[in-house]
């Protein structure tokens, strides 16, 4: 606890929005697969993949591109790394400059929509691999290079984030207390669906569009309690949808591991920042995690309500 009346707010909690990756997943995306589009190979993808990679920044994707790489031996060399552009929820993709026998060309990845965007880029075996692999649950990454000003896809990469083993009967302990659940995610809606469906909270997922520019907060309140969560989520959106719901009297939980969601955090009566979140995630919370998973979200309710049932007793006695 890094805030003592988080005992009390998690006595009386309704609604836990749960963040999905490093909450209910591992949050660890090793390359399971890999596509080249026409005229590349898949070494060629994972080589511009490593390129529109660090290593310092931790990144959870560029980690797996750049394991992926040295595990398969990819050749480096003459490839030099001028300038790099780290991912973010406005540009949705990493960028990174790159230089090659005097020659200067850029190369990027992030989510293949994004990528496909960036052209008039048309391929219709790629976009029916993505549709395959997001039933699954696979992630799927899309790697691209910049010549001449125009944006060709030289491929995918599938990477998936298994839930944690206990995730599912976690959940349901979780529900059986009494507390709505509601999975709030950045990925797209057909990833959010599967992980949403394998750990138990359900498959009425939505994408957040649905909430936007909707002047009504009662019609937005609604919507909320109406879905059992929410795809392609911005921090922003987590933010809103918590102070949504305190408005309507919901006494209101929210994990998180990143700095965009330290607003959510502060803002929620009991923000949670999960095992391996950023210090500037763990200062904005009121409970911060020392293990992985949702175990601790339990102990943390059957406790809080033990303390507040003892307090009230003694009150009452008094």
């Amino acid at each position: 606890m890094s805030r003592l009346r988080a005992t009390e707010d998690a006595a009386t909690l309704n609604t836990l929005c749960i963040d999905k990756t490093g909450t209910l997943t591992q949050n660890k995306l090793p390359v399971q697969l890999i596509v080249a589009a026409e005229n590349f190979t898949s070494d060629i993808v994972l080589r511009y993949g490593m390129l529109a990679s660090v290593a310092a920044n931790s990144d959870p994707i560029d980690m797996a591109f750049l394991q992926k790489g040295k595990d398969d031996k990819i050749d480096m060399n003459g490839f030099t790394q001028k300038s790099f552009t780290p991912f973010s929820a406005v540009i949705k993709k990493t960028e990174a400059l790159v230089q090659k026998e005097g020659k200067e060309f850029k190369v990027m990845k992030g989510a293949y929509n994004t990528i496909k965007g960036l052209g008039s880029i048309q391929n219709a075996g790629l976009d029916k691999t993505v549709e395959i692999w997001a039933v699954k649950g696979f992630r799927t990454i899309a790697v691209g290079i910049v010549q001449n000003d125009t944006t060709t896809i030289v491929g995918i990469a599938a990477l998936i984030d298994p839930p944690i083993p206990d995730s599912g009967q976690m959940i349901s302990k979780i529900k059986a207390l009494g507390v709505k659940v509601k999975m709030l995610t950045g990925d797209a809606l057909p990833i959010a669906k599967e992980i949403a469906i394998q750990v138990g909270i359900g498959d009425d997922i939505v994408e957040v569009d649905v909430l936007r520019n909707i002047p009504d907060p009662k019609r937005v309140h609604e919507i909320i309690v109406a879905h059992e969560g929410f795809a392609e989520v911005l921090p922003e959106d987590k933010f809103n949808i918590v102070k949504n719901l305190q408005q309507y009297h919901e006494i209101t939980g929210m994990t998180g591991d990143g700095v965009n969601d330290a607003p959510a955090l502060k803002q929620s009566e009991v923000g949670i920042a999960v095992m391996n979140a950023t210090d500037v995630a763990k200062q904005a919370a009121s409970v911060v995690l020392l293990h992985e998973g949702l175990e601790n979200i339990i102990s943390l309710i059957t406790v809080g309500r033990t303390i507040h049932h003892r307090i009230t007793n003694w009150v009452v006695s008094k």
